[in-house]
Protein backbone atom coordinates (compact mmCIF):
# COMPACT_ATOMS: atom_id res chain seq x y z
CA UNK A 1 0.00 0.00 0.00
CA UNK A 2 1.43 3.22 -0.82
CA UNK A 3 2.38 5.77 1.59
CA UNK A 4 0.73 9.29 2.32
CA UNK A 5 2.72 12.08 1.06
CA UNK A 6 3.55 14.00 4.57
CA UNK A 7 4.30 17.69 4.79
CA UNK A 8 5.68 19.49 7.81
CA UNK A 9 4.87 23.35 7.47
CA UNK A 10 7.87 25.73 8.73
CA UNK A 11 7.33 27.39 12.19
CA UNK A 12 5.65 29.63 12.92
CA UNK A 13 3.17 28.44 12.71
CA UNK A 14 3.94 25.17 11.38
CA UNK A 15 2.43 21.95 11.50
CA UNK A 16 1.82 18.52 10.49
CA UNK A 17 -0.13 17.67 7.02
CA UNK A 18 -0.49 14.32 4.81
CA UNK A 19 -1.89 14.16 1.49
CA UNK A 20 -2.18 10.88 -1.07
CA UNK A 21 0.62 9.06 -2.25
CA UNK A 22 -0.09 10.51 -5.83
CA UNK A 23 -0.34 14.24 -4.62
CA UNK A 24 2.13 16.75 -4.16
CA UNK A 25 1.70 17.95 -0.71
CA UNK A 26 2.99 21.68 -0.16
CA UNK A 27 2.65 24.41 1.95
CA UNK A 28 2.81 27.82 2.16
CA UNK A 29 3.88 30.34 4.75
CA UNK A 30 3.95 34.32 4.49
CA UNK A 31 3.25 36.81 7.30
CA UNK A 32 2.80 33.87 10.10
CA UNK A 33 -0.17 32.40 8.01
CA UNK A 34 -0.39 29.14 6.29
CA UNK A 35 -1.90 27.48 3.29
CA UNK A 36 -1.56 23.72 2.81
CA UNK A 37 -2.61 21.94 -0.37
CA UNK A 38 -2.73 18.78 -2.08
CA UNK A 39 -2.41 18.70 -5.34
CA UNK A 40 -2.82 15.95 -8.04
CA UNK A 41 -0.24 15.42 -10.33
CA UNK A 42 -0.48 15.61 -14.11
CA UNK A 43 -1.49 11.89 -15.29
CA UNK A 44 0.97 12.86 -18.05
CA UNK A 45 3.95 14.97 -19.68
CA UNK A 46 7.59 14.31 -20.51
CA UNK A 47 9.61 14.10 -17.44
CA UNK A 48 10.25 17.86 -18.46
CA UNK A 49 6.31 19.18 -18.50
CA UNK A 50 6.10 17.03 -14.51
CA UNK A 51 9.21 18.88 -13.30
CA UNK A 52 7.79 22.21 -14.99
CA UNK A 53 4.57 21.77 -13.11
CA UNK A 54 6.16 21.29 -9.62
CA UNK A 55 8.13 24.14 -9.83
CA UNK A 56 5.77 26.32 -11.44
CA UNK A 57 3.53 25.24 -8.45
CA UNK A 58 5.97 26.18 -5.67
CA UNK A 59 7.19 29.31 -7.05
CA UNK A 60 3.36 30.41 -8.30
CA UNK A 61 4.81 31.47 -11.22
CA UNK A 62 6.47 34.46 -9.54
CA UNK A 63 10.24 33.11 -10.39
CA UNK A 64 12.20 31.78 -12.81
CA UNK A 65 15.77 30.18 -12.50
CA UNK A 66 18.50 30.44 -15.06
CA UNK A 67 19.25 26.60 -15.07
CA UNK A 68 17.42 23.11 -14.93
CA UNK A 69 20.00 22.19 -12.38
CA UNK A 70 18.64 25.54 -9.77
CA UNK A 71 15.52 24.18 -10.23
CA UNK A 72 16.67 20.24 -9.85
CA UNK A 73 18.61 20.76 -6.83
CA UNK A 74 15.65 23.29 -5.51
CA UNK A 75 13.12 20.32 -5.68
CA UNK A 76 15.51 17.93 -4.31
CA UNK A 77 15.85 19.81 -1.29
CA UNK A 78 12.03 20.22 -0.43
CA UNK A 79 11.60 23.72 0.52
CA UNK A 80 12.56 26.85 -1.09
CA UNK A 81 12.13 30.96 0.22
CA UNK A 82 11.13 33.45 -2.22
CA UNK A 83 12.44 36.62 -2.37
CA UNK A 84 9.14 37.99 -0.63
CA UNK A 85 9.34 36.06 2.66
CA UNK A 86 7.45 33.28 1.67
CA UNK A 87 8.73 29.94 2.83
CA UNK A 88 7.24 27.09 1.23
CA UNK A 89 7.83 23.14 1.74
CA UNK A 90 6.48 19.96 -0.18
CA UNK A 91 6.74 16.30 -0.80
CA UNK A 92 7.01 15.55 -4.37
CA UNK A 93 4.62 12.13 -5.41
CA UNK A 94 6.74 9.08 -6.61
CA UNK A 95 6.34 9.80 -10.56
CA UNK A 96 7.82 13.78 -10.15
CA UNK A 97 10.50 12.15 -8.02
CA UNK A 98 11.35 9.77 -10.71
CA UNK A 99 11.19 12.91 -12.97
CA UNK A 100 13.72 15.18 -11.18
CA UNK A 101 16.48 11.96 -10.68
CA UNK A 102 16.05 10.87 -14.97
CA UNK A 103 16.40 14.87 -15.92
CA UNK A 104 19.08 15.16 -13.18
CA UNK A 105 21.28 12.31 -14.54
CA UNK A 106 20.78 13.63 -18.16
CA UNK A 107 22.18 16.75 -16.64
CA UNK A 108 25.05 15.11 -15.38
CA UNK A 109 25.64 13.46 -18.65
CA UNK A 110 26.26 16.25 -20.39
CA UNK A 111 28.21 18.22 -17.41
CA UNK A 112 30.79 14.61 -17.42
CA UNK A 113 34.14 14.90 -19.53
CA UNK A 114 35.77 11.83 -20.55
CA UNK A 115 39.41 11.77 -20.01
CA UNK A 116 41.49 12.47 -22.68
CA UNK A 117 42.83 9.13 -24.78
CA UNK A 118 46.85 9.17 -24.34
Amino acid sequence: MPVKNVCDCPNPPGGTFSCEPHQMAICFVLDGRVRRECRDQPLSGSHADLVNWAVDLITEGRVSFKTREVELLMLSQGSFERLDGARITFTLPEGIQSAVATLAGEVMKTQVKEPEAL
